[in-house]
């Protein structure tokens, strides 16, 4: 089984209809390349406010022998807690009642040291490693948001003239 621990990833439409509010949902997504599909339950869904579209794909198998017969997909966007550089998905959504976002073989992402995602190491942290860890992500939170306000700035320059 090719599966790793996962990564802390942002998920959000990217798409948004007049009168639609962004949603941003930061969540703990598992990797599982034994999967030909990436899965997203239906709480996930209902927690961004998103339908799906109806899909008759087949059952989909993971490598820990578990069944999922997806009901339908959605495309979303999403960048891993800390980097700015923003990836599209097509997931395939499956009732659970728990919130689960799995990556499968066709997720998409870079290779390149800090440009993607990553598997992380399974293994204890410390209590200090992990306030270090605690503190990094509201720093990369904070430059991510200063990041998108810039943007923002930029397009509103680019429109006024």
């Amino acid at each position: 089984m090719d599966a790793f621990d996962g990564v802390d990833i942002i998920l959000f439409p990217g798409v948004l209809l007049p009168g639609e509010e962004e949603i941003h949902l930061e969540i703990h997504a598992s990797v599982d390349e034994s999967m030909p599909l990436s899965i997203i339950s239906e709480p996930v869904l209902n927690s961004l406010q998103r339908g799906c579209r109806p899909c008759e794909a087949a059952e989909i198998h993971n490598g820990r022998s578990e069944t999922f017969r997806p009901f339908g997909k959605i495309d979303l966007q999403w960048h891993k807690v800390g980097f700015a550089k923003q990836y599209a998905e097509t997931f395939y959504v499956i009732q659970s009642k728990t919130k689960l976002v799995t990556f499968g073989a066709t997720w998409n992402h870079d290779d390149e040291a800090g440009a993607g995602t990553y598997p992380l190491e399974l293994g204890q942290q410390t209590p200090e490693q992990k306030a270090q860890q605690a503190q990094k992500k509201v720093e990369a939170e904070k430059r991510r948001a200063e990041e998108v306000k810039q943007q923002e700035a930029r397009d509103r320059e680019k429109r006024q003239t």
